[in-house]
């Protein structure tokens, strides 16, 4: 079975039994919450990059300059898409298991801090789909306050 919402390919994965398992992204249909994580991923490795070459470079030289330019230029945009990606809500089950990973491997990697209003803003983006994301973290007994 197969949907198309807006811009948004998906289809429903059902498995022998007849229940549907998962909402995932058809092959090459490029999800929004998709782009944002790789965006940011993108722009941490231009962010450590340039990190280690301006390590080795003169400050003054124009080789230097224009690479703390860029990686300025890089930093504003990695905490602006980090914003993006932590108040974006989810649309389907497949961008909240998105979401909730990336965060995840993204803070206990120590690539990002969270700070407490980010992570109330993040679980409030993915809420909605927290009885597909409890078998996926393996919580037992999620229950609707």
């Amino acid at each position: 079975m197969s949907a198309s919402t807006g811009d948004h390919d998906t289809s429903n994965v059902i498995s022998c039994e007849g229940d549907e398992t998962s909402n995932l992204s058809r092959p090459g249909a490029a999800l929004p919450m998709v782009r944002l994580i790789s965006r940011h991923r993108r722009l941490m490795i231009i962010l450590d990059r340039s990190r280690r070459r301006a390590d080795g470079a003169n400050v003054w030289t124009p080789r230097g300059v224009a690479m703390r330019a860029a990686g300025s230029a890089a930093r504003i945009a990695e905490r602006w898409i980090w914003r993006r990606l932590v108040r974006r809500r989810a649309s389907n089950a497949f961008e909240a298991e998105q979401k909730a990973l990336y965060l995840m491997a993204a803070v206990i990697a120590q690539r990002k801090s969270i700070k407490p209003q980010e992570i109330a803003a993040a679980a409030e983006g993915i809420r909605r789909f927290r009885r597909q994301l409890a078998n996926l973290l393996g919580i037992a007994g999620t229950r609707d306050p």
